[in-house]
């Protein structure tokens, strides 16, 4: 009885040393954790200010809203998108309005609305992907990098074909060359196209309407565009658009350039190739095919078409 006495003394003495061992282990596994997020969130926070602070987004912020505090507001609100629930849900509109799926789907004319009805599928995604481009144009360049293109137009589609070609298109992943997924969101150079009317609205008072296009050349050789559309009225200001251009663009010699900023100029491209009806920039199209060839003879455009969950 003694022995096993003490036995059983020992036995509990072993346990009761292992039980703070064990509380200690993890307690200090829940503190790693909690560390590495911190971490993770403090370098998510970095980038957010790096990327926020650049001239070409700030001029776009500066455009778009009145003061610092409405700047803030929205750039909080971009933050604070669940990154992967909000690509999950993109992912699953992409397949039904991409660009090269969308213009197949002609709908019905409604003659009650005098308006034409597209798929809910179609409807639902393009209203999805209107909503990236235009509300949440931040969280879009921020994080342009979950985001996939497509060569276009490389990919011909045909009306009776569709479920064909939108199976060409995910099985033309696996080449490289028609594909592009960003790698950064870090931009060498910015340029801004401007057209500036005066006119008169419906109450006969006079405004002035200022259209923007804002040219961004990514480190990686890619060319993307912003447009805005404002409209003021002496003291007032209305923001009448502003979204991210579905397509970019690029050329041969622009892509495997090591030195980008020297070897390419983005107001010569503007001036070459993106004209501006009604303006004085104007180009003919021996300019643009001149331009073309010097920048390694075609210009290479991309759509929109996936998003990277």
């Amino acid at each position: 009885m003694k022995n096993k006495l003490i036995k059983l003394i020992a036995t509990f003495s072993l346990f009761s040393f292992l039980i703070p061992l064990s509380i200690s282990c993890t307690q200090e596994t829940k503190n790693e954790i909690k560390y590495s997020k911190t971490i993770e969130v403090n370098a998510n926070e970095e980038k957010w200010n790096s990327f926020v602070n650049q001239k070409h987004i700030r001029y776009i912020l500066n455009k778009l809203y009145s003061n610092e505090q409405e700047i803030n507001d929205y750039i909080n609100s971009q933050k604070e998108i669940n990154v992967n629930d909000y690509l999950k849900n993109l992912k699953t509109w992409f397949r039904y309005a991409n660009n090269i799926i969308r213009p197949h789907d002609r709908g019905r004319f409604d003659f009650q609305t005098f308006k034409t009805l597209r798929n809910f599928t179609t409807q639902k995604g393009d209203e999805a992907i209107s909503k990236l481009l235009t509300e949440n144009w931040l969280f879009y360049l921020f994080n342009i990098d979950k985001f996939k293109f497509i060569q276009y137009p490389d990919i011909q589609t045909d009306e009776f074909a569709i479920q064909d070609n939108q199976d060409e298109v995910e099985s033309k992943q696996k080449i490289f060359s028609d594909f592009y997924s960003p790698k950064s969101n870090l931009i060498l150079d910015y340029v801004i196209q401007e057209r500036v009317n005066k006119e008169v609205d419906e109450d006969e008072e006079n405004y002035k309407k200022i259209e923007e296009r804002i040219y961004f050349l990514t480190n990686e050789g890619y060319i993307f565009r912003l447009d805005l559309e404002v409209k003021i009225n002496k003291d007032k200001k209305t923001i009448i658009k502003n979204e991210v251009f579905q397509y970019i663009n690029t050329y041969p010699k622009l892509l495997i350039s090591e030195n980008k900023l020297n070897n390419f100029s983005l107001n010569e491209y503007i001036r070459s190739t993106q004209d501006w009806p009604s303006t004085n920039l104007t180009y003919s199209g021996a300019t643009k095919s001149n331009f073309d060839e010097l920048n390694g003879g075609r210009n290479i455009r991309y759509t929109l078409i996936d998003a990277n969950n």
